[in-house]
Formats: structure tokens, C-alpha cells, sequence
């Protein structure tokens, strides 16, 4: 065996090796960028609860202290509302972000994958 068929050898695992970590950081981003948005689905379902919880404690403290519901109590509970759906839209937008940003390094990844394996060929 020459030097040069083993060297060549060696090129050869070194490529697959290569293509194989691109293709395993490719499907790593791919995982994550799902569980960011789990978490943003988890994270905005939760606070849409507390919004909904601090909806009727709102109501029940206006009721119990004998204070209608409307004009300024109904004006409190809308604006404390409005800033809980924007808290939510915050939070889903943020995981849309992080979780693009998985996927733009997950098709990286991809296209670094063909990269690799496309240039040990000589052409």
C-alpha cells in the first residue's frame, strides 16, 4: 500500500466524518428550533391563564367592594387585558425568532453538509 492510497483513505473518512457532523448539527437545530416553540406555545398558554385568572379576580374585587362594572372599572380590566395580549404576542413572537433562527442555522447546517461531501469530488 502507497502512502498516497492511504492518505487518500484518510480524505475519505475525514469527508464523512464532516458531512456526518453537518447532518447532525442540522437535525440538532431542527430539534431545537421545535422546542423553542413548544416552550413559546407553553409560556403564552400560561400567561393566557393568569390573564384570564386576573380578569375575574378584578371582577370579584370591584363586585365585593360594590362598584359597578362599567365605565372606569370596565376601562382598568380592558387596558389590564390588552397589555396581557400583548405580553402574549411578545412572548410567541420572541419564539418564532429564536426559533427561526435554529432553523436558518439547521439549513446552514444542510447546505454545509453538500458542500462537503459535493467538494471531495473533483471535477
Amino acid at each position: 500500500m502507497s502512502f498516497g492510497f492511504l492518505s487518500g483513505i484518510a480524505q475519505v473518512i475525514a469527508s464523512a466524518f464532516s458531512v456526518y457532523n453537518a447532518i447532525d448539527a442540522r437535525s440538532e437545530n431542527k430539534r431545537v428550533a421545535k422546542e423553542v416553540r413548544a416552550s413559546a406555545d407553553r409560556q403564552a398558554a400560561r400567561k393566557q391563564t393568569e390573564l384570564e385568572h386576573l380578569r375575574s379576580l378584578q371582577r370579584v374585587a370591584y363586585a365585593k367592594a360594590g362598584v359597578k362594572l362599567s365605565g372606569t372599572p370596565t376601562i382598568v380590566i380592558d387596558e389590564s387585558q390588552a397589555q396581557g395580549q400583548m405580553d402574549i404576542e411578545a412572548i410567541k413572537l420572541k419564539g418564532l425568532q429564536q426559533a427561526r433562527a435554529y432553523d436558518a442555522k439547521a439549513a446552514q447546517a444542510g447546505m454545509d453538509a453538500g458542500i462537503k461531501l459535493v467538494s471531495r469530488f473533483k471535477i
